[in-house]
């Protein structure tokens, strides 16, 4: 499968075990509680990405998350979407949400987006056809196992992310997600291993500049 999403390099370095994980709110950014300050109406189409598996203890709070705070916004239904072949955005129901999960073990979706034939599409192709996803429905809630399995049209728009990733992928979410680059002193927080696996950290695009989060 060709690499959809191109982010900087990260430092090599570790900085976890420099400071104790509990400590990171006295450094230079701060770790907001993860909260939906606006509702999807004030929308015009809205996209949110998660990098956690059905495994992680979160991963039903984040699902049922997601369904509280889209409760009034009507489901979608099941609709396949192949990438090389011809494509009728009429058919997306353009008030309503949707899932697309990329995960290698996929949860059952009633209205799952099903990306066919990804890896044969040009990510030309995959860019164009995402965007024109985003435009054609309400919202559109995305699941994977890697930031770079999620295409850069749909990453890039999202309003808010999380991630289970730790090391170097959390810090490429975190910028990919909202451009903001997660700083030496910062990656204390993002980048530590050691302990408390069960939070979830990512972004969140509501305020006037992206703060980071946790759940």
């Amino acid at each position: 499968m060709s690499k959809l999403l191109t982010v900087p390099k990260p430092n090599s370095r570790s900085f976890a075990h420099i400071k104790p994980f509990v400590q990171f709110d006295n450094i230079s950014s701060t770790v907001y509680p993860f909260i939906l300050r606006r509702s999807p109406d004030s929308y015009a189409h809205v996209t949110s990405v998660f990098v956690v598996g059905k495994d992680h203890t979160k991963y039903e709070s984040v699902k049922n998350l997601m369904k509280h705070w889209l409760g009034d916004v009507p489901k979608g239904r099941k609709t396949d979407i192949d990438l090389t072949g011809d494509i009728d955005m009429k058919a997306m129901m353009s008030k309503s949400w949707y899932v697309i999960d990329l995960r290698k073990k996929p949860d059952v979706w009633e209205n799952e987006i099903k990306l066919i034939n990804i890896a044969k599409a040009s990510d030309h192709a995959v860019a164009r056809i995402c965007f024109e996803l985003y435009e054609a429905c309400k919202a559109i809630v995305i699941f994977a196992d890697s930031v770079y399995d999620i295409p850069c049209t749909l990453m890039t728009a999202a309003a808010f992310g999380l991630t289970q990733e730790r090391n170097n992928e959390c810090t490429d979410f975190i910028y990919a997600g909202c451009a903001k680059t997660v700083t030496p002193t910062t990656a204390l927080a993002f980048c530590a291993t050691t302990a408390q696996k069960d939070i979830l950290y990512g972004y969140n695009r509501f305020e006037e500049m992206p703060m980071f989060c946790s759940l």
